[in-house]
C-alpha cells in the first residue's frame, strides 16, 4: 500500500471542510486549514463552489507530504538511509502530529529513531514517553488502529 493510500484510509478524502478529531478545520486528505491556510486559488474555488476537486486535493496532499518529509529530514539525521517502510511510518507520524509535538512530547521516541532502535521507538509511540507501560500515549490514542500499522513498520522495517 502506498503512503497516499494509507493516509486516505486513515484520514479519508473529503471535498468539503470538516472538523477532524482534534476539532481543527480540515479538507482533502487530512489537510489542517487552521495550521496551513489554503492557497488563494483553492480558497477562492472553495468559497465559490463549497468544495474542492481531486486536483486540488492532490496539490494539498503533495505539499503536506513534502512538508512532513522535510521535517523528518530535519529531526532524524539518517532518515534517508531508513527502509522505505520506516520512512513511510515516520512520515505518517509527522503528518499526523507535526514536528513541534513530536519533538516536545516524544523526545525519547526521537532519540530512539536517531539511534535506529526500532523496538524502543515503537514502544515510545505506544507508551507515554516510556515513563509507564500501562498508560497509552497521546499519539496511540489519537490515531487508534493506524498506530499499530505504523508501529509494525518501524519494527519490521
Amino acid at each position: 500500500m502506498t503512503l497516499k493510500q494509507e493516509l486516505i484510509l486513515d484520514e479519508g478524502k473529503r471535498y468539503k471542510v470538516y472538523k477532524c478529531s482534534q476539532n481543527k478545520n480540515t479538507i482533502g486528505i487530512g489537510h489542517n486549514i487552521d495550521a496551513k491556510p489554503l492557497p488563494a486559488d483553492i480558497q477562492s474555488y472553495l468559497q465559490q463552489y463549497g468544495r474542492i476537486n481531486d486536483a486540488m486535493i492532490d496539490i494539498l496532499y503533495d505539499k503536506d507530504v513534502q512538508d512532513a518529509t522535510d521535517d523528518c529530514l530535519k529531526l532524524w539525521k539518517n532518515f534517508n538511509s531508513f527502509s522505505v517502510n520506516r520512512k513511510k511510518a515516520l512520515i505518517n507520524v509527522m503528518f499526523n502530529m507535526g514536528m513541534y509535538k513530536i519533538r516536545k512530547k516524544f523526545p525519547s521516541f526521537c532519540k530512539a529513531v536517531n539511534a535506529q532502535n526500532w523496538q524502543r521507538a515503537a514502544d515510545e509511540l505506544k507508551y507515554s514517553n516510556g515513563l509507564t507501560k500501562n498508560r497509552l500515549s497521546d499519539y496511540y490514542i489519537q490515531v487508534g488502529e493506524r498506530a499499530d500499522r505504523v508501529i509494525s513498520k518501524l519494527i519490521e522495517g
